[in-house]
């Protein structure tokens, strides 16, 4: 079988990270974010992690990512949400799994109650982001309907922070406002506003649950900070060939990356179609053996091209692991130049690379 990329995913990082978070949050309980299959390591893997050392409470942001997780969850003694929402088609799934869906308007909790009236739920406030949630001129229909039916079994209140990457924003105080004069009113059991980079703005934003997503897998949620999270993961792709270019030769798709003098390049094992965005093309770079080479022409399906000129003898280097993501070159680095988002680096890294954990769960 040809080599092919992989993941060398670190539990006991995510744990350790978890921790901490959870250190950070003082009295609020911390749940965990494991959309996106855990941003792409491995929602079962990573749930059982946290499950272990005491995760109670999970978040998804679509039912079907619920399937693979919840019995495990429920027999834990957990919970876990669903961010979506409902749509009237899923409201038997959400009662035969037992999951809580995210209500985030009037007619879904009016349809919730009516139809599930002993089944525990979520309200989501809208209190800036302007993306899902109840608007405040619904708040008083909905407290009158939760009145009138099943409120015991509201257990969530929430809403999310827009701009905590950017603590010194005028949004973040206008969100904690918003919400604390909103939350009130609905009485649920808990209360939740803090995403990672909301946990580390005060204590004020922690409430009774903060939902950590990015800082949990080692990313750093926060601009111009850095927080003691622990990276979790490594991502690697095998160096296939060593090719000589002279000066004027093109490389790649569209033949506009040119040699300016004689090169070196390596061809690499991964492309686009295992998640690496083309828009590392010609500002990413690599890491391989310690060192760091930057990546020279279009990123294709499934390969892609590096400059290895500064290495003394770069045939030697055919069979090498060349980092794509990892200690010698992180996440926020590969960020910083490609303008990608940290978060989508990780989540489009596809199942064509092979998962491998570090710990057994």
């Amino acid at each position: 079988m040809s080599r092919q990329p992989y993941l060398t995913i670190d539990l006991d990082a995510i744990a350790s990270n978890y921790k901490l978070l959870r250190d950070c949050a003082k009295v609020s309980n911390c749940a965990a974010v494991v959309k996106a299959n855990a941003y792409g390591l491995g929602a079962e893997r990573v749930t059982n992690a946290l499950l272990d050392i005491g995760c109670k409470v999970f978040f998804v942001a679509q039912l079907s990512e619920a399937v693979p997780i919840i019995d495990r969850i429920r027999s834990a003694g957990g919970r876990l949400f669903v961010l979506n929402g409902l749509e009237p088609e899923s409201l038997l799934d959400f009662v035969s799994l037992g999951a809580r869906p995210v209500l985030n308007s009037l007619r879904t909790v009016e349809y919730w109650l009516s139809a599930a009236p002993s089944a525990p739920f979520a309200v989501h406030l809208d209190t800036g982001f302007s993306r899902l949630g109840l608007d405040q001129k619904e708040d008083r229909a909905v407290v009158r309907t939760l009145s009138a039916g099943s409120a015991a079994n509201l257990e969530l209140v929430l809403s999310h922070l827009a701009c905590a990457d950017t603590p010194s924003h005028e949004k973040n105080q206008q969100q904690l406002e918003a919400f604390q004069n909103r939350s009130p009113r609905f009485r649920a059991a808990q209360s939740s506003l803090a995403n990672s980079a909301g946990i580390f703005l005060s204590e004020a934003y922690h409430f009774d649950l903060v939902r950590p997503g990015l800082a949990l897998y080692g990313g750093q949620p926060i601009r111009d900070r850095t927080i003691d999270v622990r990276p979790a993961f490594v991502w690697r792709a095998p160096l296939l060939q060593i090719r000589r270019l002279k000066k004027g030769d093109s490389v790649g798709y569209g033949a506009n990356t040119i040699a300016q003098h004689e090169m070196a390049i390596a061809v690499v094992g991964a492309g686009y179609a295992d998640g690496l965005p083309v828009a590392v093309t010609n500002c990413g770079t690599v890491c391989i053996n310690g060192a760091t080479f930057p990546i020279f022409g279009r990123v294709s399906m499934d390969s892609f091209t590096v400059n290895v000129s500064a290495c003394d003898n770069p045939e030697a280097l055919v069979g090498a692991w060349v980092e794509l993501i990892g200690p010698g070159n992180s996440l926020e680095s590969q960020s910083a130049r490609t303008g990608q988002l940290s978060y989508e680096l990780m989540v489009r890294i596809s199942d064509r690379s092979h998962r491998i954990y570090a710990k057994a769960s």
